[in-house]
């Protein structure tokens, strides 16, 4: 009889710090930031479709990486464009312009990359396609807190 009711109550303590557990995970995990990813040199920097879509495939582990939910590439990119297009914009996103994106996607944080030419180089006999030189500039701009938290050239 003893054991029986030991085993009752191990059940019963089970029970309610499983179900304890539970609801403090569900009370206190805090929503998780958003990212969106803007490749703006990504045409530049591609020979072809295939490597387009190679650089595109590895967007997600922007969003891992930051341990952030990725914002879907194509409304980001279709945000971005409509962006550009309403603004007359014609050089590379400015902060003021990565606040407006992020407003507009509800991001925590942008991933923003460009590419900025410094020569064009045309093709010769070794290399019949033409070449560009540049630079590329990676930023992660923190929409929330309006400033950048990481960039590289």
């Amino acid at each position: 009889m003893k054991k029986l009711i030991m085993i009752v109550c191990l059940i019963f303590g089970l029970i309610i710090s499983g179900a304890t557990t539970v609801s403090a995970e569900n009370t206190m995990s805090p929503a998780t930031p958003k990212v969106a990813v803007f490749l703006a040199g990504a045409k530049v920097l591609s020979k072809n479709k295939e490597q387009l879509d190679e650089i595109y495939a590895k967007i997600p582990l922007f969003a891992d990486t930051m341990h952030c939910e990725l914002i879907p590439v194509e409304k980001s990119n279709s945000t971005a464009n409509d962006y550009i297009l309403d603004n007359k914009i014609d050089r590379a996103l400015s902060t003021s312009d990565l606040i407006a994106l992020g407003d507009k996607l509800g991001a925590d944080y942008i991933v923003y990359e460009h590419f900025y030419p410094n020569a064009v180089h045309g093709g010769g006999a070794f290399h019949p396609s033409a070449r560009v030189d540049g630079d590329l500039t990676i930023r992660v701009f923190s929409a929330k807190e309006q400033k950048d938290v990481y960039t590289d050239s």
